[in-house]
C-alpha cells in the first residue's frame, strides 16, 4: 500500500510540476528546464558544536535518537534505549525526542523530550544521531558531520530509501548496540556542503527576473 501510494503521489506532482517556474530539487529529478538541482537545504545550526555544547550541558558523549513526529518511530525508541542500557559506559548519555504521539519514562543517564524546537542544534552537538531515516534529520547530520545510524520503519519506502543510501536496513535493528559502539569508536565526519546559500541566491534571481518582466 504504502508504494502504491507513492506513485500515485509521484504521478500528481509530476504533472503539476511541469507547470511551475522553478523548481529547486535536492534529489533525482528529470532535466526539466525548469530544474534547478542544489545540494540539501537544512536548518541553519545556532552556534558552533563547542558553544552548543556548553548552552545544553552536554557533559559526555551524547546519543540522539529521534523518532519523528507520529507514533511509527515507537521501535527505535525502545530498542535504542535498550541497546544504551546494555552499554554499561558511564561516559556516555542518550537523548530522546519522542515526538508529541510516544511517552517514554527516563533511565538513568537517558534524557527525554516530546519536541525540540531547535532540534538540529542538538544534531551538531551530538556525538551519533540514531533516526527513522526521515530526510530532514539525514540532512541535518550529513551537515553537522555527525556519525548517524538510520533503522527505517518496515515499509515505510521513503526511510528505507534514505536508510539505504547509508548502508542501513529494518534489519539492522537487532545489532543496533553493535553499531553503537562503532560509530562512537569513529568519531565525527567531514560536513557535507548544503544547498542554504545557492538556493536563496537562485530564489533572489528568480524574483529579480519576475519583476523585470513585469
Amino acid at each position: 500500500a504504502s508504494r502504491l501510494l507513492e506513485g500515485v503521489g509521484n504521478r500528481w506532482f509530476s504533472s503539476l510540476a511541469r507547470h511551475v517556474d522553478l523548481i529547486l530539487a535536492f534529489d533525482d529529478a528529470p532535466p526539466w528546464p525548469n530544474v534547478r538541482r542544489i545540494p540539501p537545504v537544512v536548518r541553519p545550526f545556532s552556534a558552533s558544536r563547542e558553544k552548543l555544547r556548553e548552552d545544553l550541558f552536554l557533559r559526555k558523549k551524547t546519543i540522539l535518537v529521534t523518532a519523528g513526529g507520529t507514533a511509527i518511530g515507537e521501535y527505535l525508541l525502545r530498542a535504542a534505549i535498550e541497546a544504551f542500557r546494555g552499554l554499561d559506559r558511564d561516559e556516555v548519555s542518550m537523548v530522546v525526542v519522542s515526538g508529541p504521539r510516544l511517552k517514554v519514562d527516563p533511565a538513568p543517564g537517558v534524557y527525554t523530550f516530546g519536541f525540540l524546537p531547535n532540534l538540529q542544534d542538538y544534531v551538531l552537538a551530538a556525538d551519533l544521531v540514531i533516526t527513522t531515516g526521515g530526510k530532514g534529520t539525514v540532512n541535518e547530520a550529513l551537515a553537522a558531520g555527525t556519525p548517524i545510524i538510520a533503522i527505517p520503519p518496515k515499509g515505510h519506502v521513503e526511510a528505507e530509501r534514505n536508510a539505504a543510501g547509508l548502508g542501513y536496513r529494518h534489519e539492522d535493528l537487532a545489532r543496533l548496540r553493535e553499531l553503537i559502539v562503532e560509530k562512537l569508536a569513529v568519531g565525527r565526519l567531514p560536513p557535507r556542503p548544503t544547498g542554504n546559500e545557492e538556493a536563496v541566491r537562485i530564489l533572489l534571481e528568480f524574483l529579480d527576473s519576475k519583476v523585470g518582466s513585469d
